[in-house]
């Protein structure tokens, strides 16, 4: 008997390019990321292994979401440095879930003030403040699947 091609072997992302309807974001999880004001972020922690759970404010635009974190007060958090370690993340909105992946930006003070735009436009000038962009803090770019594309577009 033949072994089974290198393609049939490991899914379908060997036998072809993937395309955006593979991985598009389903309309429930792409509303609860426009409208949930928290969601739980799931990293694995770097020694243990085991999951580690945070709820932390965010911002969400087409494909990616954006956290912010303090780099100034010694070590960065946990949640961070578990990211540092290993990209791969689990995000929960209520009882749904998204698999993300930090990536990195190449600007960061033009990604913190893009993300603490976003931030400021969720959750209101009166709760993120100018010191959201002090020196020290870092904007984490997490890529999700995008929206399905409409019929229409």
């Amino acid at each position: 008997a033949r072994s089974p091609s290198a393609a049939a072997r490991n899914g379908p992302q060997a036998r072809g390019r993937m395309t955006d309807a593979d991985h598009a974001l389903p309309p429930d999880l792409e509303e609860a990321l426009r409208t949930a004001e928290e969601l739980r972020l799931v990293t694995r922690g770097r020694r243990s292994g085991r999951h580690h759970t945070i709820s932390l404010w965010f911002a969400y635009e087409p494909g990616l979401v954006w956290l912010r974190t303090d780099l100034r007060r010694g070590s960065p958090p946990d949640w961070y440095r578990n990211l540092l370690e290993d990209p791969r993340c689990g995000i929960e909105l209520g009882d749904l879930r998204i698999e993300g992946r930090m990536e990195a930006v190449a600007d960061s003070e033009a990604a913190l003030k893009h993300a603490v735009s976003l931030l400021r436009a969720k959750y209101g000038a009166e709760w993120i403040s100018d010191w959201y962009v002090d020196f020290g803090r870092q904007p984490v770019k997490i890529r999700v699947p995008a929206p399905a594309k409409s019929a229409t577009s």
